[in-house]
């Protein structure tokens, strides 16, 4: 049985049995500093990055928050890669995770591309995209209700980036940056 992600035992469930499992302690991927002004600075590319992560798991049957975090988990060590000046794309091991990273660095990619035609420069630095991964991917784990078929975090994508919005520019973002 799939509950829709408004159905509303569901989301009291999640309200709930949230508790915030993630410490700052336990952060994956530590050496990636995760400060509100980053965030702020690249709301843009955070907005369609969830944006399209919330569209390929709702698009994607089967996919569940252990996909969503495997998906980021392998662009993570693919950008850390890309930095180091190799190329090699990790891929999940799952279908449907393959399917959420695809999608989502499509949107990536994408975002870079209009912003270098608008600007005639590209902006946003592989750093930044590094940057609003590892954000994405800590909300994963902390979202995680431990629950193998969970879509705690895809419902999380679902209130936090509604998809309309997604590069409606930095007037008025609907991002909501926990701590701030």
């Amino acid at each position: 049985m799939s509950c829709p992600l408004d159905c509303p035992y569901l989301v009291e469930s999640r309200e709930r049995e949230f508790v915030g499992r993630l410490k700052p302690s336990t952060f994956p991927y530590k050496e990636v500093e995760v400060e509100s002004h980053h965030l702020q600075e690249n709301s843009d590319l955070l907005i369609v990055a969830g944006s399209s992560l919330f569209e390929a798991a709702i698009a994607e049957p089967g996919a569940y928050d252990s996909d969503a975090q495997a998906a980021l988990d392998s662009l993570i060590r693919t950008q850390k890669t890309m930095d180091s000046g190799i190329y090699y794309e990790s891929q999940p091991e799952t279908v449907p995770a393959r399917h959420l990273a695809a999608a989502l660095r499509e949107a990536i990619d994408e975002f870079r591309k209009n912003e270098t035609e608008q600007a005639g420069f590209t902006r946003t630095r592989d750093k930044d995209v590094l940057t609003i991964l590892v954000f994405l991917y800590r909300m994963a784990l902390d979202r995680d209700n431990l629950k193998p078929r969970g879509r705690a975090f895809v419902s999380f994508l679902a209130e936090h980036f509604q998809p309309a919005r997604a590069g409606a520019g930095q007037a008025e973002s609907p991002l909501i940056i926990p701590g701030v």
